[in-house]
C-alpha cells in the first residue's frame, strides 16, 4: 500500500465518505489513491476555496468528516478562506495539500528566507497554522499512520475544528505497510469533575428557583456537541423561552411554543426584546459574539444575571459582558447531567407568565414585513423570503451568505420540521452559497436545497455553476438583483455624507446579466419583476425539477431591520440597546411592551 492509498483508506474509514479536490501535478499520487479507492467519492471543482467551503458545508449539513485535497502552492493557498470557514464554524474538517518533493523543498533546504525551491513548492504551513488545530508536514513515511490519526483525533475532540496536513509526492508514492507503523495514542480529555459541574448545577438550579423571566440563548455548540434532540426534551422539560443565535437557526422550529427568534444586532425584534426584559440568561453553546449581544456591551440584557456552558473557556475571556457563572462543558454532557438533576431533586419550575407574555411579543414582532405598496413595485427582498418561506416544505435546506441577503433570510425564514440552514455563521463570507449547495447536496442528494444569493455574491464562485449542472444538482438559486452592495451603499450614505466606492455601477462595479449567465450554463432561468407575480412564480421555482436560476428585481433601496449606530463628533461610534431597532416603535408601544414583561 502507497501512503497516499493510506490516505484516502484512511478517510473513508473515519466517515469522510467525500473528497473536494482540484486535480494538480503536485498531488498526483493522492488524486490517483482517491481515484483507485473503491468507495469513497470525489468531487471536483474549478476553484480551491469552492472545493474547502463545499466540505465545510458537507460537515455541517451530515456531521461527517468533510476532506479537502489540494495540489501544491496556489493550489493551497487558494483553500485558505475555506479553512477559515471551518476554524471560526468550529466544523471538524481534513485539508490534504500535495508539495513539491522533499529534495526540493525550502523547508528541508536549510537555506533561510529562501522564498521558492521546487515547481508550485510553498510552505503551507505556517500559513495555516493559526486557521486550524493542528497543522504538520509529512517528513517520513513512517510517520503516516500517527499523523492521519493525530490529526484526527484532533479534529474532533472538546471544540472541533479542521486540520491540515502536507504531504510531498515522492514520501506519497512510498511503499508502507500499516499495521508496521505506529500509531497516535489518544490524548485523554480532562474535563470538570462530575463534583465540580454538579455543584455548578445546583448554584443555577437555585437561580432559576429565584428567577421570574429567564431565558436560553441556545447555541450552535448544540449541535456540534449532537444534542439536538436533548436540547428539545431539554427545553420541553423547562418550559423556559429560548433566543438563538445565527449558527442556532435551525435548532427549534419556529411554531416551537418555547421559541421566540433569532437574536443579535440583525436578528428579530421579539428576540431582543425578551433578552433585554429577562432577569437570567442560560447561554448553551454559544460564544456570545458581539454581533449577537451588540457593540455596547453594558447595554445587554443589564437586569440579566449572565451563565455560561461551553466548551471552551478561551472564548469567554474576551472584555465584553460580565459571567456570573461559567460551566465549562460540551452541551451534550451539560444538557443530559442538568435534565438528571431536575429529575431526580424533583425541581419544580413555573413560567407560564412571562412564557405566555413572550408567545405574544414573538407573534408580534418576529416576522417584518413591510407594506406593499403597489402589485406593479419591485419585491421588497422581506416579502420574496417570506413567500419562499411560506411555501417551502418539511425537509427543505436553505443556504444564503453574507449582506443585505444574510440579515433578511435570518430575520424572516420560519424554520419547519428537519428543515436546515447551511450558512457562513462567524465569516458571512460572500460567495459561500454556490459552494455550499454542493456540499449540502453531497451530504443529503434527496433534500430540496434553497439558495438565496445577492447580485454581488454570486459573483464570487459563479464557475462553480458549472460543478452544480455537472452533477445536476436540482438547487433553486434565487439572485437577488438590487443593483449592487446594498450593505454597504446603506453603511456610505448613512456615516460618509453618500460618497459611494464600490457599491454599484456609478461607483465602480457593475454586474452581468443574469439570464445570459443561467443561459451560458445552460440553466433554466425565470425571472420576478413586480409584487403581482411574486407567489406564482416563487411556486414555479420551487416545483421546477432540475436546476434553475431565478433573478428577483428588488429596489436599489430598502430599509433593513437592524440596531442602529450613530457617528459622535469626535468620530467614536455608539450603538443603541439590541432591542431599541431601527425601524424604531414609538415610545408608547415600547413602554406597553416593557410593562407587559415587567
Amino acid at each position: 500500500m502507497r501512503v497516499a492509498d493510506y490516505i484516502i483508506d484512511f478517510l473513508y474509514k473515519n466517515n469522510a465518505t467525500h473528497i473536494f479536490t482540484i486535480a494538480g501535478g503536485g498531488a498526483m499520487f493522492l488524486n490517483d489513491a482517491t481515484v483507485s479507492h473503491k468507495k469513497i467519492r470525489y468531487i471536483c471543482h474549478h476553484h480551491e476555496q469552492a472545493a474547502a467551503m463545499a466540505a465545510e458545508a458537507f460537515t455541517k449539513t451530515s456531521g461527517k468528516l468533510g476532506a479537502v485535497m489540494v495540489t501544491s502552492g496556489p493550489g493551497s493557498t487558494n483553500a485558505i478562506t475555506g479553512l477559515l470557514e471551518a476554524w471560526q464554524n468550529s466544523i471538524p474538517c481534513i485539508f490534504i495539500s500535495s508539495q513539491a518533493k522533499t529534495s526540493q523543498m525550502a523547508y528541508f533546504s536549510n537555506v533561510p528566507k529562501l522564498r521558492q525551491f521546487g515547481i508550485q513548492e510553498l510552505n503551507i504551513i505556517p500559513i495555516v497554522q493559526s486557521l486550524c488545530k493542528y497543522s504538520a508536514i509529512i517528513e517520513k513515511p513512517e510517520d503516516i499512520r500517527y499523523q492521519m490519526e493525530k490529526a484526527y483525533d484532533i479534529a474532533i475532540s472538546k471544540r472541533p475544528g479542521p486540520v491540515w496536513l502536507d504531504i510531498p509526492p515522492d514520501i506519497a508514492s512510498k511503499t508502507i505497510n500499516p499495521s508496521q507503523l505506529s500509531g497516535h495514542e489518544k490524548k485523554q480529555i480532562i474535563i470538570k469533575s462530575n463534583k465540580e459541574i454538579d455543584s455548578q448545577i445546583d448554584q443555577l438550579i437555585k437561580l432559576l428557583q429565584l428567577s421570574k423571566k429567564p431565558v436560553i440563548i441556545a447555541g450552535g455548540g448544540i449541535r456540534l456537541a449532537g444534542a439536538v434532540n436533548e436540547f428539545i426534551k431539554f427545553t420541553n422539560m423547562l418550559k423556559i423561552p429560548v433566543v438563538v443565535p445565527e449558527m442556532g437557526l435551525d435548532l427549534l422550529e419556529f411554531d416551537n411554543p418555547y421559541y421566540v427568534g433569532h437574536g443579535g444586532t440583525k436578528g428579530q425584534r421579539s428576540a431582543n426584546i425578551v433578552l433585554q426584559n429577562s432577569d437570567l440568561i442560560i447561554a448553551i453553546g454559544s460564544r456570545l459574539a458581539v454581533p449577537f449581544i451588540g457593540h455596547e456591551y453594558d447595554k445587554f440584557a443589564p437586569n440579566a444575571k449572565k451563565i455560561v456552558v461551553d466548551i471552551d473557556k478561551m472564548e469567554h475571556l474576551k472584555k465584553t459582558i460580565k459571567i456570573d457563572l461559567f460551566i465549562e462543558s460540551n452541551a451534550k454532557q451539560f444538557i443530559n447531567k442538568f435534565s438528571d438533576r431536575i429529575i431526580s431533586q424533583q425541581v419544580k419550575l413555573n413560567y407560564n407568565h412571562w412564557l405566555s407574555n413572550c408567545q405574544k411579543i414573538k407573534e408580534k414582532y418576529a416576522i417584518y414585513l413591510p407594506k406593499i405598496q403597489s402589485k406593479l413595485d419591485f419585491i421588497n427582498m422581506y416579502h420574496l423570503v417570506s413567500e419562499i418561506s411560506n411555501q417551502s416544505k418539511e425537509g427543505d435546506i436553505y443556504t444564503f451568505d453574507a449582506g443585505t441577503t444574510a440579515y433578511i433570510c435570518s430575520q424572516t425564514i420560519k424554520i419547519k420540521k428537519d428543515q436546515r440552514a447551511i450558512i457562513p455563521g462567524a465569516t458571512l463570507t460572500m460567495g459561500y452559497n454556490l459552494p455550499a449547495v454542493i456540499g449540502i447536496w453531497a451530504a443529503k442528494p434527496k433534500s430540496r436545497i434553497i439558495c438565496i444569493t445577492g447580485d454581488g455574491s454570486f459573483q464570487m464562485n459563479i464557475h462553480e455553476l458549472q460543478t452544480i449542472v455537472h452533477h445536476k444538482i436540482p438547487a433553486k438559486i434565487f439572485v437577488i438583483n438590487n443593483q449592487g452592495y446594498l450593505a454597504i451603499r446603506t453603511t456610505q450614505r448613512n456615516f460618509f455624507q453618500s460618497r459611494f466606492i464600490g457599491e454599484g455601477k456609478n461607483s465602480g462595479v457593475s454586474f452581468p446579466n443574469t439570464e445570459k449567465i443561467a443561459k451560458a450554463y445552460g440553466i433554466k432561468y425565470f425571472q420576478i419583476k413586480n409584487n403581482g407575480q411574486l407567489k406564482t412564480k416563487v411556486k414555479a421555482v420551487l416545483d421546477y425539477k432540475n436546476t434553475c436560476i431565478c433573478e428577483v428585481l428588488c429596489p436599489k433601496w430598502q430599509d433593513i431591520l437592524t440596531v442602529s449606530s450613530k457617528k459622535m463628533p469626535d468620530g467614536k461610534m455608539i450603538s443603541l440597546p439590541i432591542d431599541d431597532m431601527f425601524p424604531f416603535l414609538p415610545e408608547k408601544e415600547m413602554a406597553e411592551i416593557k410593562q407587559l414583561l415587567k
